[in-house]
């Protein structure tokens, strides 16, 4: 019975991960030009814009965003959900949610930001990896040798 409780379960959990895969993966994604052009029906996410201005923080979030490839394309944006992390002007934001073409507002479920100046590419590998930060402490007596980052 036990290993018949244990099967639901994973097959579940298995079945719940699937369908979460392919609602996240069905909604299309596009730039704030693409957006305004052709407002599409239903959930969509805009990725590559930049924080324009915050107009307010609460209780509702509403800022404005600007296309970074079309400077001067904005999106006015009102969010159910509270400010991320790194939530500032300049930086990079996704936003999900629906647009209404009537009054120009994408009402954003979520939103999120990413900082490009926690990372830096590698000059080898061209790849982005974190950032790191170099200590002026001398290394242990002890330490073995490391080889050195060009």
């Amino acid at each position: 019975m036990k290993q018949v409780i244990i099967g639901v379960l994973f097959f579940g959990a298995i079945g719940l991960l699937v369908w979460k895969g392919v609602v996240e993966g069905g909604i299309p994604i596009l730039k704030i030009q693409d957006l305004k052009a052709s407002p599409p029906e239903g959930v969509v996410r805009v990725e590559g814009s930049l924080i324009h201005s915050i107009e307010s923080m609460a209780p509702k979030l509403e800022f404005t965003t600007r296309s970074e490839t079309s400077q001067g394309v904005t999106l006015v944006v009102e969010a159910t959900c509270g400010a991320p992390d790194n939530f500032k002007v300049g930086n990079k934001v996704s936003i999900r949610g629906t647009f209404d073409a009537k009054t120009g507002m994408f009402k954003a479920d979520q939103v999120q930001t990413a900082c490009p100046s926690r990372y830096e590419a590698s000059k080898e590998a061209g790849e982005a990896k974190p950032a790191t930060t170099t200590s002026t402490a001398p290394a242990p007596a002890a330490a073995p040798l490391a080889a050195k980052e060009k």
